[in-house]
């Protein structure tokens, strides 16, 4: 079976991850057409999975019949339609709750549960931390609490960061592409702020991965909250064994069960401080990995099977 990704688009390169993840567990040929001189991701995933077959863009009008499957990784990249007639099956990654591309996909897999317009889901995560106790003896190494926020675009609800508590110190990441540090001043004293801008997908990956928590829904884009498209941050904490910090609103959609959930419309403090061992907390969010991992497992083993039925 030989499957191939495209990304038409200069962005995106996150999506790659489960798709790799998948094709390395049942042992199926993979191979990326992609922007790749152009991004910071290709070394990582090169270190992470090994062996990976990068090719131009340039070259998939010619190479598209080869594939038993093409992933398409946003379900709103056009550059696809020149070669629709040419390629037997497309998976379309679907990152909004409409259907964006009015083209005929054969297949369409949501990257989340949307308010409208239900499909089949899987979250875009998989191991890049990969047991407890590794997550655990990161943690354990640190004498403050490490929790990160990624993404966004400077449009932070300063008084919702603010609510998070703790009797520890905070240490806070804001990861970003760009980020208006005026648009910061009204943060607590009580976080020690460190801000990265632009930065590789390696040096990100080892911000993730000494945090304790990743914080969701805490800009002011309500569609991640109201189910109609997914935050990067969500499989990001799960991919890193990070406990993911998010609204009971969001989460009443997801129904994850071993995230920290608060009300959004409240002013309380939010209290990250939890008396549970942490290791017992980092072996649910490792349980949950696994199943959201099986759950991308299954429906793309279903496609297939199907298929040669």
């Amino acid at each position: 079976m030989k499957f191939a990704i495209f990304n038409g688009l200069s962005f995106h390169y996150e999506m790659y991850g489960y798709i790799l993840n998948f094709c390395k567990k049942f042992n199926y040929q993979i191979t990326i057409y992609s922007n790749i001189n152009t991004h910071y991701w290709k070394e990582f995933y090169e270190e992470l999975f090994l062996n990976i077959e990068w090719k131009e863009l340039s070259l998939f009008s010619s190479e598209c019949k080869l594939y038993d499957y093409i992933f398409l990784t946003t379900d709103d990249d056009r550059n696809i339609i020149p070669y629709i007639n040419n390629i037997k099956n497309i998976i379309s990654i679907d990152h909004y709750f409409n259907i964006r591309n009015t083209i005929n996909l054969f297949y369409h897999i949501a990257t989340r549960p949307f308010i409208k317009n239900y499909r089949k889901w899987a979250l875009p995560c998989y191991p890049i931390i990969e047991s407890v106790i590794d997550k655990v003896n990161i943690i354990s190494n640190n004498d403050t609490i490490h929790i990160a926020i990624v993404g966004g675009n400077n449009d932070y609800d300063i008084n919702r960061i603010n609510r998070i508590s703790s009797l520890s110190k905070i240490n806070l990441h804001l990861i970003s592409r760009r980020i208006n540090s005026k648009l910061l001043l009204g943060l607590d004293k009580k976080f020690i702020i460190n801000i990265y801008e632009n930065i590789l997908t390696s040096e990100m990956i080892n911000i993730v991965k000494i945090c304790k928590y990743i914080m969701c829904d805490m800009t002011t884009n309500i569609d991640h909250i109201n189910g109609l498209s997914m935050s990067g941050s969500i499989p990001l904490a799960f991919s890193n064994l990070s406990r993911l910090l998010i609204s009971s609103k969001n989460n009443s959609l997801y129904n994850f069960n071993s995230v920290l959930t608060f009300d959004i419309d409240s002013e309380d403090l939010i209290n990250i401080d939890n008396n549970e061992d942490y290791q017992l907390i980092t072996q649910k969010v490792f349980d949950e990995r696994n199943i959201l991992i099986d759950n991308f497992h299954n429906i793309m083993n279903e496609i297939v099977i199907n298929d040669i039925k």
